[in-house]
């Protein structure tokens, strides 16, 4: 009976640890989710996405999920309504652990990744939109943060943005749910147009 309840116990606790860790399959299927769900949706509006651009700043989602003065996008919901506390704190983790995290092409579909290195050889402002249709057309971008999970990682947040330039664009901050096995769009927290 005792080698059981070890077992049992050991069994429990390895799960759990595993549960802890995100994996780069479980953020290459929620990021090329969201790449294939946003380019049906901007190709009706007219727009052609061909490039995937890592978002180095997860402050907005950050100080949501940790009840900051300075939320940026006036978001209502509370972050507990989707995490748990320890889900935050887990969070937490993932954006400092995500730092030098760089998209890797061959994981990613349909996109071809514009590196940072090469977004800041366009220069700046107009300059940039100047250069950058030189060389690419009039082709917009993706630009994304890394997805944040829950400890069970059947619930993602994240943060992203298609620009199209002097054309316009949109971004949105929305909460993923994973439901059968496939994700769901479950929440839209924030949605802005400029």
């Amino acid at each position: 009976m005792k080698k059981l309840f070890v077992f049992i116990s050991l069994a429990s606790f390895l799960s759990a640890f595993s549960q802890e860790k995100v994996t780069e399959k479980d953020i290459y299927e929620v990021v090329n989710f969201v790449i294939e769900n946003r380019k049906e949706r901007l190709h009706e509006k007219g727009f052609k996405i061909k490039f995937l651009m890592r978002s180095k700043s997860d402050s907005a989602v950050y100080h949501y999920l940790n009840n900051k003065e300075e939320n940026f996008y006036s978001i209502e919901e509370n972050p507990n309504d989707f995490f748990t506390n320890d889900d935050i704190e887990f969070i937490n983790k993932q954006i400092g652990d995500n730092l030098n995290f760089n998209f890797q092409q061959k994981l990613i579909n349909q996109l071809k990744i514009l590196s940072v290195e090469e977004y800041k050889k366009f220069g700046t402002g107009k300059e940039f939109w100047k250069n950058y249709d030189a060389k690419y057309g009039k082709k917009s971008f993706l630009e994304m943060m890394v997805p944040l999970f829950s400890l069970d990682k059947k619930t993602v947040i994240i943060e992203y943005s298609n620009i199209t330039g002097s054309r316009g664009g949109f971004g949105e901050i929305v909460i993923l749910k994973k439901e059968n096995n496939n994700w769901k769009y479950f929440k839209n927290l924030s949605a802005w147009k400029f």
